[in-house]
C-alpha cells in the first residue's frame, strides 16, 4: 500500500513539473537567471523530499 503512495505522489509532481515546463517555455516565465535557478532546484528539491520521507507517514503528507 506504501508503493501505491508513493508511484501516487511521483505521478502528481512529475506532472506539475512537466506542465509548469512546457508553460515556462511558452509564456518565457523567468525573468533572471536566479529565479530560474531557485524554481529548477526546487522542484528537484521536492522530489528528493517525496522520494526520501515517502515510507514516513507524518513526513510524507508535509513532503
Amino acid at each position: 500500500m506504501e508503493d501505491l503512495l508513493m508511484v501516487r505522489t511521483f505521478g502528481i509532481v512529475g506532472c506539475m513539473l512537466i506542465i509548469s515546463t512546457i508553460t515556462a517555455r511558452l509564456n518565457k516565465t523567468y525573468e533572471t537567471f536566479t529565479e530560474k535557478l531557485l524554481t529548477i532546484l526546487g522542484a528537484f528539491a521536492s522530489i528528493i523530499m517525496v522520494w526520501v520521507f515517502g515510507d514516513i507517514y507524518p513526513n510524507n503528507i508535509i513532503a
